[in-house]
């Protein structure tokens, strides 16, 4: 329900969805206020309705009430608002020959040369490329948090989300977890 950018975020990304044209759309939530506002809401179990159930957990549930079995479900989240009908259907065109889509981020350093402090001082965390330039080291990538398309034959065999064969999508994001985030997110989304 939060405000982003003067419009709630849940709004911002149901308009982006509904371009794709997506056959169903379920809006999965224990929310009234959006329950009574979204026309494609349907109420969550609340044992699945918490900030500490996975996409996993999100998943499994919508399959085990689904109505038939889709070949296919792209899972959105609510605070994808870097996620473009565009993207999402590069995503759709290229499910048909994987286990999973997903969006990423490219890391902006070498994590082969990050540090952690011990004691006072930055210890390299893995010294293996301790003598290597980062310029040799090939690139990092980390989940981006705005959608997933999931191949349901492959998600019922591997049981996760990010299965053996699962396909990136390269985007400039943030993933909202954190008011922190969500400043960060504010700021690149109004830069675009």
């Amino acid at each position: 329900m939060k405000n982003f950018l003067g419009t709630p975020i849940y709004k911002r990304v149901l308009n982006e969805v509904e371009k794709f044209g997506f056959d169903k759309i379920i809006v999965s939530t224990d929310s009234e206020e959006i329950l009574s506002e979204c026309k494609y809401a349907k109420k969550r179990n609340p044992a699945n309705a918490t900030d500490s159930a996975t996409l996993t957990d999100v998943v499994v549930e919508y399959l085990y009430n689904a109505e038939n079995d889709p070949d296919y479900i792209c899972l959105i989240l609510p605070t994808a608002v870097f996620a473009t009908a565009e993207d999402i259907a590069k995503g759709g065109s290229m499910i048909e020959h994987c286990d999973c889509v997903a969006t990423f981020c490219k890391y902006p350093h070498p994590i082969e040369r990050t540090f952690i402090s011990k004691w006072g001082y930055m210890e390299m965390r893995n010294t293996k490329h301790a003598f290597t330039q980062t310029q040799g080291i090939r690139e990092s990538y980390y989940d981006a948090g705005q959608f997933y398309w999931i191949n349901v034959k492959s998600f019922r065999k591997q049981g996760k989300i990010f299965m053996d064969k699962t396909a990136p999508i390269i985007v400039e994001a943030v993933d909202i977890d954190t008011p922190e985030d969500w400043i960060k997110a504010e700021a690149l989304y109004g830069a675009r």
